[in-house]
């Protein structure tokens, strides 16, 4: 499917839209979304930057941390309950967590934390203070004295995110949005082909080298962000305010 590009420039800020013929870029539907982020952490004269991205599919979001090669997916079933995998893109393998199942102790129960980037009751703690733009473009302007978000309200997407810590500054910024349903399916589609393994069933198995691997890297049992140092560590604080996770509280 040939795509049309064009690009936009809001608030002073470039990003580029990818959508196919049919598609109407100011539509307000925000069931189907790819969206790419540039993450950048500052403190003091050091700089550290990585891109996830979001996918939206209906009751599946995604998000693929490029930096480490590991996409996590979450399935909002029927009872409301949430299902994680986790994808290790290099290795074309899977790890399923059933409804439930803590990552490092904790139970996944916010949805908008993943469908969104940025939960519902962080949202409701901040104050509007601008708005430009109309209809499913307008862009909602919103500070306190810790974080500047620039919202998509029609679209529940975040354009820009700045988030003052006491030691560093980290700031979100929106560099593409693709509203391609072939390419959005393509994206799930090719990580359901991945071999998938229960996370029950995880111990098990002492023959499988890649289950050894992951679990000695700490890999499997670790928070659900997908930031890891070289030695898999779980970077703590380098999202802290996306609740250690890469996501908003």
């Amino acid at each position: 499917m040939k795509s049309t590009l064009l690009v936009f420039s809001l608030i002073g800020f470039a990003y580029t839209v990818v959508a196919s013929p049919n598609n109407d870029l100011h539509q307000c539907d925000h069931s189907q979304v790819k969206a790419t982020y540039t993450i950048t952490k500052v403190a003091g004269s050091q700089q550290q930057q990585t891109q996830i991205t979001l996918l939206r599919a209906g009751d599946h979001v995604a998000h693929i941390y490029h930096d480490t090669g590991i996409t996590e997916m979450w399935y909002l079933n029927a009872k409301q309950q949430i299902k994680t995998t986790r994808f290790f893109d290099e290795h074309q393998r899977a790890i399923e967590y059933q409804p439930g199942e803590g990552i490092q102790g904790k139970t996944e129960t916010d949805w908008s934390r993943r469908y969104q980037m940025i939960a519902d009751r962080t949202l409701s703690n901040l104050e509007q203070t601008n708005s430009v733009g109309e209809g499913c473009q307008t862009v909602q302007i919103f500070e306190n004295q810790q974080i500047k978000l620039e919202w998509f309200a029609q679209k529940q997407l975040i354009q820009s995110l700045e988030v003052q810590y006491p030691l560093f500054k980290e700031t979100w910024e929106l560099m593409s949005l693709s509203l391609d349903k072939v390419d959005i399916a393509a994206e799930f589609a090719k990580r359901e082909r991945y071999l998938s393994t229960d996370y029950a069933d995880i111990g098990d198995d002492h023959t499988d080298p890649f289950l050894t691997q992951m679990v000695n890297l700490g890999f499997i049992e670790g928070g659900a962000s997908g930031f890891y140092n070289a030695q898999g560590e779980a970077l703590q604080g380098e999202h802290g305010y996306h609740g250690h996770h890469g996501h908003a509280h």
